[in-house]
């Protein structure tokens, strides 16, 4: 895994590649026209977002964190793969160990929701410590968290 700039060129070129079910996520929370919404906040939050890419420089992962509220340590991972991570997934999974580690140390609090097309990605988040259950009337999707290494 090599990290690749954040720019239109490479998300466009993720974009083209995406896997369904993180197609289907974006969709669902960002509507049918994702891609511009996609492309600002990647843009807008460089310093807390990677972009990993394989060794010959094609796009296979975008994730970060943002922070949820100014006045509280708490952190929304997310991550979105396209096609090609599925051929580095061994590589991937330790890049994203090492920033869920470094999340956990910046971060009292990591969260997210995950919608029913990535509910396979429980399993791996499992590994990390994060911990998800249904939400009341909410059908389609799980809320996932896992505490900080501070605490």
């Amino acid at each position: 895994m090599i990290e690749i700039e954040i720019n239109h060129e490479n998300l466009e070129k993720f974009v083209a590649d995406i896997r369904d079910e993180d197609e289907q996520e974006l969709i669902a929370v960002l509507g049918c026209d994702y891609r511009d919404e996609l492309f600002r906040l990647c843009l807008s939050n460089k310093s807390q977002t990677y972009f990993l890419a394989d060794s010959l420089s094609r796009p296979c992962a975008i994730g970060g964190v943002s922070r949820f509220c100014n006045d509280e340590k708490i952190g929304q991972v997310w991550l979105l793969c396209t096609n090609r991570a599925v051929e580095n997934k061994i590589a991937l999974f330790k890049y994203i160990s090492r920033k869920i580690t470094e999340f956990k140390r910046e971060y009292d609090l990591l969260f997210n929701f995950i919608y029913k097309s990535n509910y396979k990605a429980l399993n791996w988040l499992s590994v990390f410590g994060f911990v998800s259950f249904d939400i009341k009337n909410v059908n389609d999707y799980k809320f996932f968290f896992c505490r900080s290494l501070n605490k």
